[in-house]
């Protein structure tokens, strides 16, 4: 009489199985993180377009609204512009008065001009706002990191033929007398350069 076989698995074929496992384990588990990364570099790619098209529809505002109205930094007591700026590693590279603040239906106690500063600050480029031009060092000033990972910003002043890489509208025949068009050449500690160029407003 013959013995019948057990229905059970035997060690081998249970070995198999685990390894067969493990290995759709293992390649779910990379899947998974390869998909989690995907949709971080996703992100952080779409936050960085987001925050480019930002800064680059802030300074194409700010320049072509620039008008023939001095003003310096608060308290400085020293001689005003409306457009002044030129490479600096730190601090403020661009400043300038624009007009054309909204004040819908005149609900603020304030007129259309700003003040307006670009400056670096440890990598990051921040867009500064006075609430209004000729500002004491109590005045409420609006400020907004625009970009991150910032290593250099470059500015040229375009006037026809001619090329500055600094410009100040108090030494140059007058606060009414401003450039074609600005240049503005940002670097990133990743090795890129974002070039763009921007038309100036306030020519008369």
């Amino acid at each position: 009489m013959t013995g019948a076989r057990d229905t059970g698995f035997t060690l081998v074929e249970t070995l198999i199985a685990l390894f067969a496992l493990s290995l759709l384990s293992a390649a779910g588990a990379s899947l998974l993180i390869s998909t989690v990364d995907g949709r971080r570099l996703l992100e952080t790619r779409s936050e960085r377009i987001r925050d480019l098209d930002l800064a680059n529809a802030l300074l194409k505002q700010d320049i072509a609204a620039l008008t023939a109205r001095s003003a310096d930094a608060p308290e400085s007591f020293g001689q005003g512009a409306s457009l002044r700026g030129g490479f600096r590693s730190e601090g403020e590279i661009l400043e300038l008065v624009r007009n054309g603040w909204e004040n819908p239906q005149g609900v603020f106690q304030r007129g259309g001009v700003q003040r307006v500063v670009y400056r670096l600050e440890e990598g990051r480029l921040i867009r500064a706002a006075a609430r209004r031009p000729d500002a004491l060092r109590a005045t409420p000033v609006d400020e907004r990191v625009l970009l991150e990972g910032v290593s250099e910003l470059r500015l040229a002043f375009i006037n026809g033929d001619l090329r500055a890489e600094r410009w100040d509208s108090a030494q140059a025949g007058g606060v009414s007398l401003f450039p074609a068009a600005v240049e503005v050449a940002v670097s990133f500690e990743t090795g890129e350069t974002l070039r763009q160029l921007f038309l100036a407003g306030g020519r008369t």
